[in-house]
């Protein structure tokens, strides 16, 4: 907040300060100055560190702007291979001393100098708030608080920076272009769901940069555990076009409306392969009516895979935006759980070497949804068993399991040990030689507080035992010898 005096304070204690006083004034601490408090003090006295707003089709930009849409663009359109195009609305350039100060403090506390701009995807409110009062680091570690069907953030509690394409993936329609003070960086090609600033700081490490050589640089990003290492600049308002030169929104909102008892399939199409926010529509669509109507749930993505084909299904599975990968795994996961048929038409349209390669993702969050899919094919589909024997994919199994045990994601564990328990129906002999897993299922789970986990492991024994036939003090006991992958949500 700036008073008249243009001394500034924060918020809370201006409101402090307000409430104690019953005269309703208020004493600058910097200059004592006495302020008579207006009834509209909030907006009266809200401080401005905004610029006036440059568009982007002015005929007469300065410089800076011109180099801040030349940087976006062009780091958008370097790592997309996608239809859609991206159309700077508005730059605000963003000028806050206090943060300003803070930044040049943190330089000299860190003692590196290493600092490189890079965009932040953000909601156009909470970019306001970041220029008045800085970044904060989340309290959730989910990617999307108001919805947990798009996963966990890669690195736990952090603040996420990027390029132009990648950057789209968080927020909507606005950037915050940044510079970023690294620090001593981490080097990681593997995600990790529950780090927090304490858990890194302790590390030795400020930040965390990811890539993976198997997606290329186009999913790279750092992840900064302290809020003053990152010194908003430019705010950047955007929009995406399709290739129908429509914009995203008009489409996205005929999907959320639509009557799922009559879709429109040539729309959901379109947009299946349209902007990454109107696939995510599509996506999301799919996954919700998996709870709300399984039976049209099924109905619909059956139709739609078939309408793209094999090869188009795969472009989504394999899809560079990891929000997308995973809201697809999620729609596979839930439509037709307990529907026989469906799963053998997922096995035949996908194919399990696609979904083996998500499965070695690394992105954990992408990994395990792999995992829940593939274990209710393995509850139907022998075929798929023996393929998910092979020792690359057991290793990763055991890691994926490993995680979960430590996070203490019952979801995860249940999951995998559901996946290998089905695999071992069929394929006992071949798992009854992967000592590694059973002597770690044996330590960790056979006694575990949860009962739903004890009964998994019980099952994955009892198929290595019983060489997939349940005996009938088991079945008294209600083992079945295969189970799908519990509701995701």
């Amino acid at each position: 907040m700036e008073l008249p005096c243009t001394h500034k304070c924060c918020l809370h204690c201006l409101r402090q300060c307000i409430l104690q006083n019953p005269s309703q004034k208020v004493i600058c601490p910097a200059c004592n100055t006495v302020h008579k408090v207006p009834t509209n003090w909030k907006t009266v006295w809200r401080y401005q560190p905004l610029n006036t707003t440059v568009q982007h089709w002015e005929p007469k930009q300065d410089q800076a702007t011109k180099i801040v849409i030349n940087f976006v663009e062009s780091s958008y359109y370097k790592y997309t291979s996608s239809a859609q195009r991206i159309k700077i609305k508005a730059v605000k350039e963003i000028n806050n001393p206090r943060l300003q100060a803070d930044f040049e403090k943190c330089k000299r506390t860190l003692g590196y100098t290493n600092i490189i701009r890079l965009l932040h995807g953000t909601l156009p409110h909470f970019a306001e708030g970041i220029a008045l009062e800085g970044f904060r680091i989340p309290t959730s570690f989910e990617r999307n608080p108001e919805n947990d069907a798009e996963g966990e953030l890669k690195f736990g509690k952090a603040l996420y920076f990027s390029y132009g394409k990648k950057a789209t993936e968080y927020g909507k329609n606005t950037l915050v272009l940044t510079d970023c003070l690294l620090g001593k960086v981490q080097e990681k090609n593997q995600s990790e769901l529950k780090l927090t600033p304490k858990i890194v700081h302790e590390r030795g490490y400020h930040t965390i940069h990811y890539e993976n050589s198997s997606e290329g640089p186009v999913n790279q990003e750092w992840a900064i555990f302290r809020t003053d290492q990152c010194l908003p600049v430019f705010i950047i308002d955007y929009e995406l076009i399709d290739a129908n030169d429509v914009i995203e929104n008009a489409l996205v909102d005929e999907i959320k409306t639509m009557n799922y008892l009559s879709p429109d399939y040539i729309l959901l199409q379109q947009a299946l392969f349209g902007t990454d926010n109107q696939c995510k529509a599509v996506l999301k669509l799919i996954g919700d009516l998996a709870h709300q109507s399984p039976p049209h749930s099924s109905i619909i993505t059956r139709q739609l895979l078939s309408r793209i084909g094999s090869m188009k299904t795969n472009l989504l599975l394999n899809h560079q935006n990891e929000t997308i990968r995973i809201l697809f795994l999620r729609a596979l996961w839930l439509s037709g759980r307990e529907d026989e048929p469906l799963q053998i038409f997922f096995y035949q349209q996908l194919g399990p070497n696609n979904l083996i390669e998500s499965l070695i993702s690394g992105y954990a969050d992408v990994s395990w949804r792999a995992c829940g899919v593939l274990a209710n094919m393995a509850a139907y589909i022998p075929e798929i068993r023996s393929i998910l024997t092979t020792p690359h994919v057991v290793v990763r199994f055991k890691a994926l399991l490993q995680q979960g045990v430590t996070t203490q994601d019952k979801l995860c564990i249940l999951t995998i040990v559901n996946l290998l328990a089905n695999i071992s129906s069929t394929e006992y002999t071949t798992m009854k030689k992967e000592k590694d897993i059973q002597n770690y299922m044996n330590d960790t789970l056979m006694d575990h507080p949860d009962t739903e986990i004890q009964e998994a492991a019980n099952r994955f024994f009892c198929n290595l035992i019983g060489k997939g036939i349940v005996t009938p003090d088991w079945k008294r006991a209600g083992y079945n010898v295969t189970a799908v992958a519990p509701d995701l949500e």
